[in-house]
């Protein structure tokens, strides 16, 4: 791989589009429990994952909290967030509700994408949350939450890469807080 990165450069374009640019569309990318996902299957839903984060108003440098476990979804909303210029934060989703919001509340996250297994524990902390306005969630959503099938399934599956700079923020990744609270690894767009 080529380490001279231009200027104007976005992560997702390195591990989504090129690898449908180089002709790798119909090849399996993923191995997830009985299904094969191509890289072309992976292209679309991080478009339709990207354009309903952007159609809930979420912009660049916004962070987006991922609490999902391994999954399609995790990586269709990590890329996603990360090509519309927002930056990603994977948490982990097996927390309690106190994790969340002290995490939610240091990122500042807009919006958060969680599995229905989480929602009871953000359903305890989101109206101490001031700054999330979007709760997305991967299965049955409930009370304000959305549902993440439904909005992906009416966001399209076209999406240019945001023009970020090879040294805009791309994705925090916190630290488990053995020392303290934990603490958000700042990850640029060239790391």
């Amino acid at each position: 791989m080529n380490l001279d990165l231009p200027d104007i450069y976005n992560a997702a374009t390195t591990f989504v589009d090129d690898n449908i640019a180089q002709g790798r569309g119909g090849k399996v990318a993923i191995f997830y429990q009985d299904r094969k996902i191509t890289y072309q299957e992976i292209f679309e839903n991080v478009n339709r994952a990207g354009n309903a984060l952007r159609d809930l108003g979420i912009e660049i440098e916004n962070r987006v909290l991922v609490i999902l476990p391994d999954s399609r979804e995790f990586a269709y909303c990590f890329f996603g967030a990360i090509k519309i210029g927002a930056v990603a934060v994977p948490i982990n989703p097996w927390m309690f509700a106190k994790d969340y919001e002290y995490l939610i509340n240091d990122s500042r996250a807009r919006a958060i994408v969680v599995h229905q297994a989480v929602l009871p524990e953000i359903e305890k902390i989101w109206d101490r949350t001031p700054f999330l306005k979007h709760i997305i969630v991967v299965g049955a959503p409930r009370g304000k939450a959305l549902s993440y099938e439904t909005l992906v399934s009416k966001a399209s599956q076209q999406l240019a890469a945001e023009k970020t700079t090879r040294d805009d923020v791309c994705f925090w990744g916190y630290t488990s807080g053995s020392t303290g609270s934990p603490k958000g690894a700042v990850q640029l767009q060239h790391d």
